[in-house]
């Protein structure tokens, strides 16, 4: 029967793979900073030390680590992947083009927001200095809490004590279907959209 350990140091890793770390090489995981760094140190770059401290590793490990082979590691002699140091003297406007280009996009992330027809009390006082309620009712687009409404300069909370009542549409055709009479006010929406920089 074969021993599968025959090639092995212990049961950690293939004596090739041991070799392997004696020669620099180690799995990409494995790879910090300072080892970077320190192998760095011992080159002429073109740009200064001190620009490249402050790179983070991800940018390093692109710029200077390389796979360089792969050997059996752990008991079950799983294949792993190793990568080495590999000097290359990049000027300063090559680093900084690599960072753009190794950059993840930013998601944008998706905000939900809704039509909105909304009742709502309005107190004041009479012309006797009692208080006086009366009603009112308004338009606008809701993001989580808020209405804003007036283009999106002005925001009444709709789980305020004054909010009677309120009714949300995610599409401003579903809106008008049930609000006719604000038919051909796509502008005072879009207004507001574009302030919160939905549109």
């Amino acid at each position: 029967m074969h021993d599968m350990n025959s090639g092995y140091d212990g049961y950690s890793m293939s004596k090739r793979a041991f070799e392997a770390y004696g020669n620099g090489e180690k799995p990409y995981s494995k790879w910090k900073k300072s080892d970077i760094l320190e192998m760095l140190e011992e080159h002429d770059t073109s740009v200064k030390y001190d620009f490249l401290k402050k790179l983070p590793l991800s940018v390093l490990k692109k710029l200077y680590i390389k796979y360089s082979s792969y050997h059996h590691t752990g008991k079950y002699c799983k294949s792993t992947d190793f990568y080495e140091f590999v000097f290359n003297d990049y000027s300063k406007e090559e680093i900084l083009e690599m960072i753009e280009l190794y950059k993840k996009p930013k998601e944008k992330k998706e905000i939900q927001y809704y039509y909105a027809y909304i009742d709502f009390y309005v107190w004041g006082r009479n012309k006797y200095g009692g208080k006086s309620v009366s009603t009112d009712s308004g338009i606008g687009i809701v993001v989580g809490q808020w209405l804003y409404y007036n283009g999106g300069k002005n925001k009444m909370n709709i789980n305020a004590n004054k909010v009677i009542d309120y009714k949300l549409y995610p599409t401003y055709k579903e809106f008008v279907n049930y609000h006719k009479n604000f038919v051909g006010r796509t502008k005072y929406f879009n207004e507001i959209l574009k302030k919160l920089n939905l549109k």
